[in-house]
């Protein structure tokens, strides 16, 4: 599981009723580390270091608010956006103040229409509650449940942390989401195509024996197009890389293509 407090007190608590029940120390050791979480809880479905995708089955006030400050734990740095589905109209109307408060935790709020579950909607109770409640400062806005994955392709190039929240079937689209946000990750990212030809030119010139002469080029020609900071940071990084284990990654390239035809 991730290390994060909520995830730190439910192990405590787990190992202490397993101890009254008569499980040992190096048991409670050892289930604690093969534990991988549970489905829904803090699931990660992208963990890189600049797009991070999860889903969560917070439907509760208190646990959105755990869920909140744990991923804050984790991403002080990041933009957190929220895509939060309601879970009963009943549910809504008793607490809409403290999930805007709990969910004012967020950078960005993306509230959904209600999930109804078992219950027939009632009079004045949508997600427009925990919307007008929200704290000054959030970004905020409202999405109709189909509209969902359209959402999140217009908003992909602005998220850094994405957290899918509720109990209902927003679940169902997370794979979808995956798919739209790993068009932008920066392994990915068209932006990048540029520098990828110049790994390519790379491995041909480690090929022939031209250990540094890509350098000098990368330097005077890459770090003069145009093209997000981060993702030239990452590509001399990249590169200084290869060079630095030039030996190393020959052998792996040449033990790759060892069994390719020909024309590949």
């Amino acid at each position: 599981g991730v290390p994060v407090s909520i995830n730190i007190d439910n192990g405590v608590a787990s190992m202490a009723m397993a101890e009254i029940c008569g499980a040992k120390a190096d048991e409670l050791k050892e289930a604690m580390k093969s534990f991988a979480g549970a489905d829904r809880r803090f699931d990660f479905h992208i963990k890189e270091e600049n797009l991070v995708l999860l889903s969560d089955y917070a439907h509760h006030p208190d646990e959105v608010k755990a869920c909140a400050e744990s991923i804050r734990e984790l991403y002080r740095d990041k933009k957190i956006t929220v895509l939060f589905q309601p879970h009963l109209f009943s549910r809504t109307a008793d607490f809409y103040r403290e999930f805007a408060e709990s969910l004012s935790l967020f950078d960005k709020v993306i509230l959904v229409d209600i999930y109804p579950a078992r219950e027939k909607p009632m009079p004045g109770v949508t997600s427009k509650l925990i919307y007008d409640c929200l704290a000054p400062g959030v970004e905020k806005m409202m999405c109709r449940r189909k509209e969902v994955l359209a959402v999140v392709e217009k908003e992909k190039d602005a998220i850094e942390v994405l957290v899918s929240l509720g109990a209902g079937d927003i679940e169902t689209d997370v794979p979808k989401m995956k798919q739209i946000l790993e068009e932008k990750s920066i392994y990915w990212n068209d932006d990048l195509a540029y520098a990828l030809t110049w790994c390519c030119k790379t491995l041909n010139s480690f090929a022939k024996g031209e250990r540094w002469s890509m350098l000098p080029l990368y330097q005077s020609e890459m770090l003069k197009g145009e093209g997000v900071e981060s993702d030239k940071l990452f590509v001399r990084r990249l590169l200084q890389s290869a060079f630095a284990g030039y030996e190393k990654y020959s052998a792996m390239v040449a033990e790759s293509v060892s069994g390719w035809e020909k024309e590949r």
